[in-house]
């Protein structure tokens, strides 16, 4: 049936079998580069405090300040206040609801810790 005419030798077998595979190892990895999308740009991210929020004092006192960490003082009265987000429920519509944020992990966007409506 078929006839043998030349015989390379395993050295040149294996030299042959090393190119193939490394030349499809190179057509994948051009492909890949080639093919995948590219990476999502990052968010713009900001410090608590360049961002200027609501805050309200346990009497209803009503400021507007820098974000902070802690619990800033009321301008008028002098007690704790925190800053207040607006929510907006589909069943109960806009709420004001107070936050407490803590401080950031690995600079993200500071945790929130409680939330109080």
């Amino acid at each position: 049936m078929f006839k043998v005419i030349a015989d390379s030798g395993p050295r040149q077998t294996a030299l042959r079998s090393m190119l193939l595979a490394g030349g499809a190892a190179l057509v994948m990895v051009t492909a890949w580069y080639a093919l995948a999308s590219a990476p999502a740009p990052l968010a713009v991210q900001r410090d608590i405090s360049d961002v200027t929020l609501d805050w309200r004092c346990m009497h209803g006192h009503r400021f507007r300040a820098a974000g902070s960490f802690i619990e800033l003082p009321c301008p008028e009265c002098g007690e704790p206040s925190q800053a207040v987000i607006p929510y907006v429920c589909a069943g109960h519509g806009r709420q004001d609801l107070e936050v407490r944020f803590g401080p950031p992990r690995h600079r993200t966007w500071p945790t929130v810790l409680a939330v109080r409506s």
